[in-house]
């Protein structure tokens, strides 16, 4: 209501301090589906964050084998593999896995050209849970370099048409549908996807 007339409006009660804000939660993301117990996302907000600490190196060993054949088999399940096949390709293509700090994220294969050498292959694969900070695009530009040694006019690369963000990634740097291959009748096919190199 208004002050009495010639009088003056008592001052407003001082505001209380804003209460402290609490620190941001710490500890680890729960595992990714799939993943064997151990491999985690740290993050210091609880929220997914930026690769840290992205460490990308040749399979070889058995350790790195099977990371390997861990993310193919993630990402695409139409076409698991076992440990021997994916063995027998350690000497067929350059195969390299990829890591976060410790934790395993994603893995790439590069194939040179085939008999008529028109173009090398060039296959990213991201873990589901670790997609959106930048892991695929570190990983292709690694692969791409590597590509790029075999001399090859284009490129190509395989994706599985049920995985959509990575159809969505191949096109987003230039590679368009070529070709495309049905396991058996009906089933979701894989398609052929090419670009120019360099």
């Amino acid at each position: 209501c208004p002050p009495p007339r010639g009088g003056r409006r008592a001052p407003p009660p001082p505001r209380p301090a804003p209460a402290p804000r609490a620190p941001p939660p710490t500890g680890e993301l729960p595992a990714v589906p799939g993943l064997p117990a151990g491999h985690r996302s740290r993050s210091r907000t609880g929220r997914v964050a930026v690769v840290s600490d992205l460490r990308i190196g040749p399979v070889g060993d058995d350790v790195t084998i099977e990371d390997w054949r861990l993310v193919h088999n993630t990402v695409v399940p139409d076409a698991a593999m076992s440990s021997d096949e994916a063995r027998e390709r350690v000497g067929q293509y350059l195969l390299e896995v990829a890591y976060d700090d410790d934790v395993l994220v994603g893995c790439t294969t590069v194939r040179p050209p085939g008999a008529d050498g028109a173009a090398s292959t060039v296959i990213v694969r991201v873990l589901p849970g670790y997609r959106g900070r930048g892991i695929g695009a570190a990983l292709y530009e690694r692969a791409m370099a590597q590509a790029a040694g075999h001399a090859a006019p284009a490129v190509e690369t395989v994706v599985w048409a049920a995985n959509a963000a990575g159809v969505r990634f191949a096109e987003a740097r230039g590679f368009a549908e070529v070709d495309r291959y049905e396991p058996e009748p009906g089933a979701v096919p894989y398609l052929t996807l090419r670009r120019t190199a360099g």
